[in-house]
């Protein structure tokens, strides 16, 4: 793999409990060529990514369907959300809601409060 590479990530459970079963009026998405690291420690694989509405249906060497949203990931990386753990973005979320600067990293979860003190009771 290369020293540095973009990032796509997603804010999904990557590979989480069953796969779906696409519905018929569901809008699915398709990245095609993407390098995806799935969180368990192995090495990245390339591979295409199938998502059917707020689910992963497939993963693997997937050709487009009638419907879907061709994507191509090639040169990115797709991954499961990153966690931030040690976050002051409490603070932030009343001016920004979008949280720009965390979610354009991949961070999907922040830990706040760790330093002891806490705008909430």
């Amino acid at each position: 793999m290369p020293k540095a590479f973009p990032l796509l990530s997603l804010v999904l459970a990557l590979f989480s409990g069953t796969p779906a079963r696409p519905q018929a009026s569901a809008s699915c998405i398709l990245i095609q060529e993407t390098t995806v690291v799935d969180g368990t420690g192995a090495p990245g694989r390339v591979a295409s990514v199938r998502v059917c509405g707020d689910r992963i249906s497939a993963v693997g060497s997937l050709r487009p369907q009638d419907g879907d949203n061709v994507v191509l990931g090639r040169g990115l990386v797709l991954a499961p959300g990153f966690i931030d753990t040690h976050s002051h973005h409490d603070g932030g979320f009343a001016k920004d809601r979008t949280v720009f600067a965390a979610i354009s990293q991949g961070i999907t979860t922040t830990v706040i409060g760790q330093d002891g003190g806490s705008n909430f009771p």
